[in-house]
């Protein structure tokens, strides 16, 4: 191969690892601190887990309170259903039953049914499809349509104001 072959091979391994070398030294120190899996974010929010498989046999983090105040709130969840249409959410998970989007209307969730971690999923998004919403939709409002989202996977109870 040419010499000109190994100078941009040697030129890019060269920035790799000193790009690199930040990122791990930023990693290794979070890594080691405790406080920053358990903390709350700079945004106020909780460490919320998306799996029940923790190292060393480590347990999750308890709820974040604020889901109490939405979860089977039937004001919460009328207003969440009114946004799930206003903000076109119906476009991908058609009312709950699935479509483009996975359905919101069984038991069976990849990234947790709790009301704090179906919040998580609007806030952060996940891979392959659903968009994070966190500070494109007030709090509040992603509050409200987790509260309709979580009545929809029971079976849609309390999904229908009294």
């Amino acid at each position: 191969m040419s010499s000109r072959y190994h100078n941009i091979h040697s030129a890019a391994a060269a920035a790799a690892l000193l790009l690199g070398t930040p990122a791990i030294a930023h990693a290794q120190a979070v890594a080691g601190s405790s406080q920053a899996i358990a903390a709350p974010t700079d945004s106020g929010r909780q460490f919320v887990p998306t799996t029940t498989l923790f190292p060393g046999g480590g347990r999750p983090p308890p709820p974040d309170p604020r889901g109490r105040e939405y979860e089977g709130n039937s004001q919460a969840i009328a207003e969440g259903a009114r946004l799930f249409d206003w903000y076109n959410c119906s476009g991908c998970h058609f009312h709950g039953a699935g479509g483009m989007g996975p359905a919101l209307i069984d038991p069976q969730w990849r990234y947790g049914g709790q009301i704090d971690q179906i919040h998580e999923t609007l806030v952060q998004g996940r891979p392959n499809g659903m968009p994070s919403w966190g500070g494109k939709i007030p709090d509040q409002q992603l509050w409200e349509i987790s509260a309709y989202v979580k009545a929809l996977s029971q079976g849609g109870q309390g999904a229908v104001p009294p």
